[in-house]
């Protein structure tokens, strides 16, 4: 069961690492955007997350049962010390790395988007300062609360998790 669920956890977080630079590239490189994520690649993502999973709980269910099945065991020789804990380190120091590249690249979007939005507001700030330019409108601003919404949900439900393996790499590395 364990291996299902951090199959599925994989699974979720590699949707999430896509959707974050997707969004990444859309505000860094906007106009070759849609050159580049066509509905194909998008497609290309969605089967990557799926073999992911599958490369996740083959891995997990493998080496638990090189540890567990008897048979299996007294052919490969690996004990819960060995095989088995090497097997947890590895996969979640890569979910360490990879949830925190996840919030990386969302403070790169943010910082983007800043940037992009100080820039148009000059352009507003010059029009505003011609007696006859023309009313815009509005202000137009990108719906940065969706990102942070869905980044925060990501952030949130796997903190403990995370500074859970966090701290204990700090103890081994330490030890």
């Amino acid at each position: 069961m364990e291996s299902f669920f951090i199959g599925c956890f994989w699974s979720g977080m590699v949707s999430y690492v896509a959707l974050s630079v997707l969004k990444l590239f859309a505000v860094w490189k906007p106009f070759q955007y849609r050159k580049w994520f066509t509905m194909r690649r998008c497609i290309y993502l969605m089967i990557l997350s799926w073999f992911i999973f599958v490369i996740m709980v083959s891995y997990s269910l493998g080496v638990s049962a090189l540890v567990k099945i008897p048979s299996l065991n007294k052919w490969s020789g690996c004990r819960m010390e060995t095989c088995l804990r090497i097997m947890y380190r590895i996969r979640n120091a890569v979910t360490l790395g990879v949830y925190c590249f996840t919030l990386v690249v969302f403070v790169i979007t943010v910082l983007l988007i800043r940037r992009a939005q100080r820039f148009v507001n000059s352009f507003r700030k010059r029009d505003k300062d011609r007696p006859n330019a023309a009313d815009r409108g509005s202000r137009v601003r990108f719906p940065l609360w969706k990102l942070a919404i869905n980044v925060a949900t990501f952030a949130g439900f796997n903190f403990f998790y995370i500074l859970w393996w966090a701290l204990k790499i700090t103890l081994i590395i330490g030890a």
